[in-house]
């Protein structure tokens, strides 16, 4: 079950799988959003952009693995509510297994769902 908290340009979610911890908050810039999508220690490992009528773009840091997740964010929010959308990501817990990972890219989809649910 996703948490949020609601003001009328803020809206954050979490959502949570054992030891891992996802975070979204959404600002409001006119009709677009823009999503910070944190969890474990803050950084931002990867930024994403995705407009209508065309491709997604992202950036990660060197050594960073957030891209893919940012990306897919962007893209399924943007074609979903029909506007621009960038994401920041930052996701890192020490000594993360496999079973975690897949876990953290599971919250990050359900949170984007949640997302696209409330807007």
């Amino acid at each position: 079950m996703a948490e949020k908290n609601v003001d009328k340009n803020f809206i954050t979610f979490s959502r949570q799988c054992g030891r891992i911890q996802i975070r979204a908050a959404i600002f409001r810039q006119g009709p677009d959003l823009q999503v910070q999508l944190t969890g474990g220690a803050a950084h931002i490992g990867a930024v994403a952009y995705a407009c209508p009528n065309a491709p997604p773009c992202a950036m990660g840091a060197p050594g960073h693995r957030e891209c893919e997740v940012a990306e897919k964010m962007a893209r399924t929010l943007c074609e979903a509510l029909r506007c621009n959308v960038a994401v920041s990501a930052g996701i890192h817990y020490d000594d993360i297994n496999r079973a975690e990972v897949a876990a953290a890219m599971r919250l990050c989809d359900e949170l984007t769902l949640d997302i696209i649910a409330c807007l």
